[in-house]
């Protein structure tokens, strides 16, 4: 609701602005217009600066701050597009355009940036009249094309404010209006800019300079930048072309490491002390035979072997090894031998000799990051520090000048974080200087007739391309001489005429149409064309709900807590970008563990938003004093008072004491849940109970159970027995049944993955119907 008051308020001023007051210059609007983007946009982007991605707290005074300079800018930019919308319109055609706004600020208000889309296609025709253009001369334009290029960069970057920094609805309801504001703007110069850009060419006030510069932008320009292009496109893939042949170079020498370790223990049946040569440093070798511990050859390393050759990962995939210390060249060898499994590990130091050798057979320094990791994403490629690695900078000979443009590929790396291997990959960095391709054709021109061939062909282009710009360019100024000596003829007859000399003809020097013209220069003061209209297409801007995906994933549990007796397992997965599904555990005081599951009516925002008052009432309650029934009628009455009809919850609340071995619950229309003993034996939990929110005082049952040791406890939600396959069968309470019978004794993890994998397995490739959330509960 204060949505809607704040986008009403808002409007409400600009119009009345608009309408009372007199009507102002372009001059003044086009201030008004800065002051605007200055004070609804700057302060916004600083907030996102310093508190869109730390973890720190805007203070109150700021926060006033940015959101009153916000409000104001915002009101002013209204009242600016109102007033240059509107310019020269009928009367009887304002009321629509109020209208429409109105409606777009109330659609926003209440649906968020959902239609943002929409507001833009039905904003775009009333904006597109720009009738106050006429009124400004050549310089002005420029001017307004500047501004309207400079309000497109700042009303279209993405502020990043995170909705944790508003502490109240009002403040984040104020942000919206902002918000509403800055898209008016991002369309309205959107649309400017085309407009006004196209005649800024009337600044050049000589004709022959102006068509110059016309066939500088045309023809001359994107030759250049096709030339830049190619000598760029041509580094870079020579840039990343050596980082592959690097990565080659640094495989291959793994593979000759195994190829010389399997040799020396097929022929001698002992193990080569220097695998990767007589000549390399630091060499070491691990060894294990079977179940037996790992022991190693020579110098021992710094994390323990046995967790390297416990995992299996052949050096062909990953060839290198990075233990947070030192970067490592691996070999790996898995045989047979006296009848038991015998694995080699062959390990030597990666280190600046190490990449020297490799750039020498390169040419040019090559270097390996082993601080960085690359990864593949949907929206392309990230490039960050390894997580718990040392920041040092890279290994292998000096970096790169300015002059050298960078490049390279990846290589795969095992990395030593907590405890344990990870498979990632870092990148093998290369250069190249622009320009170096067709330099390494010149000087390899005395050894290689081929490329003196190639560089006729392409000195014959050259010469194409340069004569064609030459004589373009000479047309184009005996064009511009021509026009300008008959427009000199045509101003001195206009001159002439308007003295009264109606004997004044114009001398005409060609026979060529300019000259036509000028022969009935009394007809053409109306046949100049004034411009053409350029169109540029209006991207659409369509945020995705990341923000909201991120609040509500800080709301579920991240990870489960360690009790005493107690094993716990919970996942939700929504059907959507933000869904309503809910669980999470609650310690209480003596010891015992409160675990909810909730499900919201519906998906989507409205769905992720009674879920999260759902958390936040549930979060104020004594439930340690109350108990499962209690507090689940305080519930009741709370979301029955908060929400709307037809909108409920179904709830499973229980309380379990781990010590005890026994399990206190109620339930408000939810799925049962299902207690498996550890002969599986399977029992489903059903008390009586409507669901939240369906009436506005109802008595809810309690009921207990005993935990034996080693039972399982299983709370889910309908996502989980709707799960539908592609042909509409329901996955169904008997499958799930089965599952948990099968797979009893198992951990909680590795259950619950296995119950996630089922039911991708079932549903096949048809996306989620529904939210899923499952939480496991063992007493141990």
């Amino acid at each position: 609701m204060t949505a809607y008051l704040f986008h009403l308020l808002g409007l409400s001023i600009a119009l009345a602005w608009y309408r009372y007051r007199s009507r102002p210059k372009l001059s003044g609007l086009l201030i008004l217009w800065c002051i605007g983007i200055i004070t609804c946009r700057v302060g916004p982007i600083l907030v996102g600066f310093i508190y869109g991605s730390a973890e720190r707290t805007i203070g109150p005074f700021a926060l006033n701050l940015v959101l009153v300079t916000g409000w104001v800018g915002s009101i002013i930019l209204l009242h600016v597009i109102l007033s240059l919308t509107l310019w020269r319109r009928q009367q009887n055609r304002r009321f629509w355009v109020w209208a429409a706004l109105f409606i777009a600020a109330l659609l926003i208000a209440g649906f968020g940036r959902k239609l943002y889309p929409l507001v833009v296609i039905l904003a775009i025709p009333w904006l597109w009249a720009l009738r106050w253009r006429e009124g400004l001369g050549a310089r002005a334009l420029t001017l307004v094309s500047f501004v309207s290029f400079i309000s497109l960069l700042l009303c279209g970057y993405s502020i990043g404010v995170d909705g944790k920094i508003f502490p109240s609805d009002i403040a984040l309801s104020i942000f919206q209006f902002q918000s509403f504001a800055s898209t008016m703007a991002l369309i309205y110069a959107a649309l400017t800019l085309p407009r006004t850009a196209n005649r800024i060419h009337l600044s050049i006030r000589r004709i022959r300079n102006r068509l110059l510069v016309s066939h500088l932008l045309a023809g001359v320009v994107p030759v250049v930048l096709v030339a830049l292009f190619l000598l760029l496109s041509g580094a870079l893939f020579l840039s990343t072309y050596r980082g592959l042949i690097a990565t080659k170079l640094i495989t291959q020498s793994s593979e000759a490491a195994v190829e010389r370790l399997s040799a020396t223990l097929s022929e001698s049946g002992e193990i080569a002390s220097h695998p990767f040569g007589m000549g390399v440093r630091s060499q070491m070798v691990l060894i294990q035979e079977g179940d037996n511990p790992a022991y190693s050859l020579g110098k021992t390393p710094a994390f323990p072997p046995d967790s390297l050759l416990g995992i299996d990962s052949p050096s062909a995939d990953t060839p290198l090894l990075w233990d947070g210390q030192a970067l490592y060249l691996r070999a790996r060898v898995d045989t047979v031998y006296n009848g038991h499994p015998f694995r080699i590990e062959a390990l030597t130091i990666v280190d600046s000799l190490h990449m020297a050798r490799v750039s020498d057979l390169l040419g040019i320094p090559v270097r390996i990051s082993p601080s960085l990791r690359v990864l593949r994403n949907a929206g392309g490629v990230t490039i960050d520090s390894n997580t718990g690695v040392n920041t040092s900078p890279a290994i292998g000979p000096g970096q790169p000048d300015w002059k050298q443009l960078p490049g390279g590929a990846i290589i795969h790396c095992l990395q030593w974080n907590n405890h344990q291997w990870d498979r990632t990959a870092i990148p093998v960095l290369s250069s190249a200087t622009l320009g170096e391709s067709l330099m390494a054709l010149i000087s390899a021109g005395e050894s290689n007739p081929l490329a003196i061939a190639i560089l006729i062909i392409l000195g014959i282009l050259a010469v194409l391309v340069l004569g064609a710009s030459w004589i373009t360019t000479t047309m184009v100024y005996g064009m511009g001489r021509s026009i300008a000596r008959s427009v000199r003829s045509l101003t001195e007859a206009t001159r002439e005429l308007s003295k009264g000399n109606l004997s004044h003809r114009i001398f005409v020097e060609d026979q060529d149409e300019l000259w036509s013209v000028a022969s009935s220069f009394n007809t053409m003061a109306r046949g100049l064309e004034r411009g053409r209209s350029m169109e540029l297409e209006q991207q659409r801007y369509n945020e995705e709900l990341k923000l909201a995906y991120d609040i509500q994933k800080r709301l579920l549990p991240r990870s489960a807590p360690q009790l005493d007796g107690l094993e716990l397992a919970g996942l939700s997965l929504s059907a959507r970008e933000i869904g309503g599904d809910y669980f999470d555990y609650i310690e209480l005081d003596d010891g015992r563990l409160g675990v909810v599951v909730a499900d919201v009516a519906g998906k989507g925002v409205p769905a992720a938003l009674l879920m999260s008052s759902f958390r936040a009432s549930l979060r104020s309650q004594d439930l340690c004093r109350q108990g499962p029934a209690e507090t689940m009628g305080r519930l009741n009455r709370f979301i029955y008072s908060s929400v709307d009809p037809g909108r409920f919850i179904t709830v499973f609340l229980a309380i379990i004491d781990p010590a005890a071995g026994n399990l206190r619950y109620a339930q408000a229309g939810h799925e049962p849940p299902i207690l498996v003993d550890s002969k599986g034996s399977i029992e489903t939990l059903t008390t009586a109970g409507l669901v939240l929110g369906l009436k506005p005082r109802i008595e809810y049952e309690e009921a207990g159970v005993d935990l034996p040791r080693d039972s399982l406890l299983t709370i889910f939600t309908d996502g989980v027995t709707e799960a539908q396959s592609p042909d509409g069968d329901f996955f169904g309470e008997m499958r799930l049944h089965r599952l948990l019978q099968n797979c009893n004794k198992e951990p909680c993890d590795d259950l619950l993955r296995r119950i996630m994998a089922e039911l991708s397995s079932y549903s096949g490739p048809s996306t989620q119907s529904d939210d899923i959330t499952v939480v496991l509960a063992r007493r141990t």
